[in-house]
């Protein structure tokens, strides 16, 4: 997973997976404030929350 900023530094999470020849993108998303730690960098463990989108 790779963390990037965005426009006035939103987090993006990026999930990735090498190939032989290129780097697949499997998934982007803006990561829940409730569920990473200060930087977004470490998930949250044995926390249980209810997300509604």
């Amino acid at each position: 997973m790779i963390l990037g900023r965005a426009e006035k530094e939103r987090p993006i999470h990026v999930v990735c997976a090498p190939k032989d020849d290129y780097l697949a993108v499997i998934t982007a998303y803006i990561p829940n404030e409730a569920l990473w730690t200060d930087e977004f960098r470490t998930r949250i463990k044995n926390e249980m929350y209810v997300l509604s989108g």
